[in-house]
């Protein structure tokens, strides 16, 4: 199961590229693309959240937990504006392929 999941986010990773592309197009703004996006994504989870019996986080967790841990959020915030600011310039192949391979090294 894990391993279709993991194919699965690789199969997403370039429709979601293209698709936030077209929304920076459309709202003429790579941030209020990126905005959008992770408005849609919090909506989502926090749905997911509440059907899957998990709710809310409670507020007392933020302070257990290191603020080193939070960037993750920054990260995924960064690595999606850089993927919309970089479409353009690189095209769809090469913004595909670079972040990948910047996985791959790092890891």
């Amino acid at each position: 199961m894990t391993f279709i999941l993991g194919v699965l986010a690789g199969f997403v990773m370039p429709a979601q590229t293209s698709i936030n592309t077209r929304l920076r197009k459309a709202l003429q703004s790579p941030f209020r693309a990126s905005c959008v996006n992770f408005l849609v994504g919090l909506t989502f989870i926090v749905l997911i959240s509440f059907v899957l019996g998990d709710g809310l986080i409670p507020l007392s967790a933020f302070r257990e937990v290191p603020v080193w841990m939070l960037l993750a959020g920054l990260c995924g915030v960064m690595v999606l504006t850089c993927n919309l600011l970089l479409f353009p310039v690189l095209g769809s192949v090469q913004t595909v392929i670079f972040p990948v391979f910047g996985q791959i090294t790092a890891g």
